[in-house]
């Protein structure tokens, strides 16, 4: 899979590109106080303000290669703060047992709760702009969000079953969610006539097998009954 180049606004210096907006803009002759009488002029004007925002985008709007699996609502921001908290929690854990370990599991809890803050912020965020930026062909799946109960996003629902004829014809389809219950409960549990025979509790254990500990010359017998072994 190739990654495609693209620019970043996120991480823009748009106090930068302000100025050299303004900057290319003055070069080109575009001003508040610049009139324009004829069509020519307004698409010659166009033409410069177009030009002006390029020129200013490529000089500041730095590129990425992002790939597929990044989360959209994921921000430069975020990563600062989760930086900073794994940086406090491995202080948290070293300074454990010692004096300052205190001081450093409140400032390890501080920097948790501002991270995980700015993630539920940003969660609610992109949901929002999602939702007041949906498209027609997403209403079916703003729908289906709503109605359904909160989940992990994975299909609530038993697949079409499949079980083998007797008589070894087709295997028989079970497709609806009276056919599939039928299938599950003859099924599961299995029937206790097609279970393994229990072992029988009257049969004696096997004796046990003689041992004797060897002499150690230390003046110590031990019990056999009680060995280790």
């Amino acid at each position: 899979m190739t990654q495609v180049s693209r620019l970043s606004y996120k991480i823009t210096d748009w106090k930068k590109f302000r100025i050299s907006l303004a900057a290319s803009l003055h070069r080109s002759g575009i001003s508040t106080s610049y009139h324009i009488g004829t069509p020519h002029e307004l698409d010659s004007s166009v033409e410069k303000i177009t030009q002006a925002v390029q020129e200013a985008t490529v000089a500041h709007e730095p590129k990425v290669s992002p790939s597929p699996y990044t989360k959209r609502r994921w921000t430069s921001e975020l990563s600062s703060l989760r930086r900073q908290y794994a940086k406090l929690r491995r202080a948290h854990f070293v300074a454990r047992g010692s004096q300052g370990w205190e001081a450093a599991k409140a400032k390890s809890a501080q920097a948790h709760n501002k991270y995980t803050a700015a993630l539920r912020n940003m969660k609610a965020a992109h949901w929002k702009n999602w939702l007041e930026n949906v498209m027609e062909e997403d209403i079916l799946k703003v729908s289906r969000i709503a109605q359904n109960p909160p989940s992990d996003g994975g299909k609530a629902r038993i697949p079409t079953l499949y079980s083998n004829a007797r008589t070894g014809g087709p295997a028989h389809e079970h497709n609806t969610d009276a056919k599939k219950c039928k299938l599950l409960v003859k099924t599961f549990p299995p029937k206790l006539d097609t279970l393994p025979a229990l072992p029988d509790a009257t049969i004696p254990l096997p004796p046990q097998v003689p041992f004797a500990l060897p002499h150690t010359g230390l003046g110590v017998e031990m019990n056999p009954q009680h060995s280790p072994l």
